[in-house]
């Protein structure tokens, strides 16, 4: 299964050239008790953004996120993944916004690509489109570019090639930008391709920062592509991983 949700992500960083939060407070959902749930993504201090991939009924339901953040304005992102009839995913979640928001404070769009199938030269002239559409405007005032994001930092994945080169990968290709990123094990185990093992949902130790990587695989993803771990949620509902950039 490709990284579908991490490339939507990607596509949404491109498109608000590395502006978009996808930490933080600004993608906390307060939902009254328990924790804070978190959305994708908060772009110009107004807009919340939700990159989903999942069947339909997943989807509706990541809408309640969407009007529960306190943004204005809700923009949509849909992958033709797991959803049966896509296009009309699309108009349905559009009638159930317009219930509650007027249309010019929402978008839904649908992407051309995917984690499997990746175009991202259209589906980044279309979530920017999408965003000028609900009045923001990158701060560069440019038109984004494909692969503006690759990173300064030397490539160095020739040296490591093991299971966990996937995550190393896709942190080498966040913005130098952004100083922390957080997972979900959902969103770590779809770029990796395969399910973490138990250890890692049940013993911290498993997250350390190891010195010695030769028998830490994991931890050697994230220490080449210039990261460390900073804390770990383990929950049954809901487990996170948030890393910091090495210093």
């Amino acid at each position: 299964m490709g990284s579908h949700d991490a490339y939507g992500k990607r596509v949404l960083l491109l498109a608000t050239d590395g502006e978009v939060e996808q930490n933080g407070a600004a993608v906390e959902v307060d939902l009254g008790v328990g924790h804070a749930c978190r959305i994708d993504g908060a772009v110009g201090k107004e807009i919340a953004v939700e990159v989903e991939s999942r069947t339909a009924k997943q989807v509706r339901g990541a809408i309640l996120d969407l009007i529960c953040h306190p943004y204005p304005k809700k923009f949509l992102v849909l992958l033709p993944v797991h959803m049966s009839n896509p296009e009309i995913a699309a108009k349905q979640v559009e009638n159930i916004l317009s219930r509650f928001l007027g249309r010019d404070l929402f978008r839904v769009l649908l992407l051309h690509g995917s984690g499997d199938n990746p175009q991202e030269e259209q589906d980044v002239r279309l979530v920017a489109e999408a965003l000028a559409e609900l009045g923001y405007r990158a701060q560069t005032g440019e038109t984004p570019k494909v692969g503006s994001y690759e990173t300064q930092r030397p490539r160095i994945s020739s040296l490591f090639k093991g299971k966990y080169a996937p995550l190393q990968e896709y942190l080498l290709q966040l913005p130098r930008s952004m100083p922390e990123a957080t997972l979900s094990f959902k969103e770590i185990e779809e770029i990796l391709g395969f399910s973490l093992p138990k250890s890692a949902r049940t013993y911290r130790e498993w997250w350390s920062n190891q010195t010695d990587l030769s028998n830490r695989p994991q931890a050697k993803a994230w220490i080449n592509a210039g990261f460390r771990v900073e804390s770990i949620r383990l929950h049954a509902d809901e487990s996170w991983v948030r890393l910091i950039r090495l210093t």
